[in-house]
């Protein structure tokens, strides 16, 4: 089976199906209709999303004092107050950050999309990727190996490098930095190399000949994936006990594959 002519890869489709071929198929092959969250990991989310929204209101120079009094939450408030002290690394005339960016670029014929939630551009042209891991138990080491540590830093390199505006020369000025509110003290910091890239290169273009070549999209053989998975009722198995898998904030939030922002268009603050 070939992939649709419309598919866009992303750090999140690729982790769906290191996880569970099928379920791969069910959502970006066949479009079936699906659960949504479970009660917990829902209201988990109301939070990351509005997490998101107050930074991005925060760089258009909005007030958040009246939201977050509206919200009379202790978490989000505690997590906002973190992100501001951090965010203040980050101050000064010579950093221009640009939030909610969507970059594409490709990987031999398939479009590979990046959901960015920050860029920061310094003006020796290092570039510092911002990624917010608001439901996420901060596992450094998982982090650093997941498809989103390869797939944004290529992606970022591939489509900023070709900027004559920007004085991106080398992947070495590309960083990469997942910031956890609720451990704001502790980000994980990954630099990239001209290796990295083209190993990550390597890497993507594996997986996707992969995913393109197969015809059966076989069931995951671990059933505790499946008490949490949202197309359960379509594969009709019992799930056995245990913990689903830990989805990034953004698996839940749909927008269009190929939905893809101007790049100066953006807040900047």
């Amino acid at each position: 089976m070939s992939l649709p002519d419309d598919f866009v890869a992303s750090a999140t489709s690729l982790d769906v199906y290191a996880v569970c071929p099928r379920r791969f198929r069910h959502r970006y092959i066949d479009h079936l209709p699906a659960a949504g969250p479970d009660d917990d990991t829902a209201g988990q989310m109301q939070r990351g999303n509005l997490f998101h929204r107050l930074v991005l209101w925060h760089g258009l120079g909005i007030d958040t004092g009246p939201i977050l009094e509206s919200e009379d939450d202790p978490v989000l408030r505690a997590e906002w107050d973190a992100y501001l002290l951090y965010r203040s690394s980050f101050s000064g005339d010579e950093v221009t950050i640009v939030h909610d960016q969507v970059l594409t670029a490709s990987c031999g014929d398939v479009a590979v999309q990046a959901r960015l939630d920050a860029l920061a551009f310094w003006p020796d042209g290092d570039v510092t990727i911002l990624d917010w891991k608001t439901s996420e138990n901060p596992d450094h080491a998982r982090l650093a190996r997941s498809s989103q540590s390869k797939v944004y830093p290529f992606v970022v390199w591939n489509v900023l490098s070709r900027r004559d505006d920007l004085a991106l020369t080398e992947p070495a000025q590309i960083r990469l930095i997942y910031w956890f509110p609720q451990e704001p003290d502790t980000p994980l910091q990954i630099a990239c190399s001209r290796q990295s890239i083209e190993l990550a290169e390597h890497w993507l273009s594996d997986v996707l000949v992969t995913i393109a070549s197969d015809d059966s999209f076989e069931m995951t053989s671990d059933r505790s994936v499946c008490k949490r998975c949202e197309y359960l009722a379509h594969c009709g198995v019992i799930p056995e006990d245990g913990d689903g898998w830990d989805f990034d904030e953004d698996y839940f939030n749909l927008p269009d594959e190929d939905e893809d922002l101007p790049f100066d268009g953006l807040s900047r603050d």
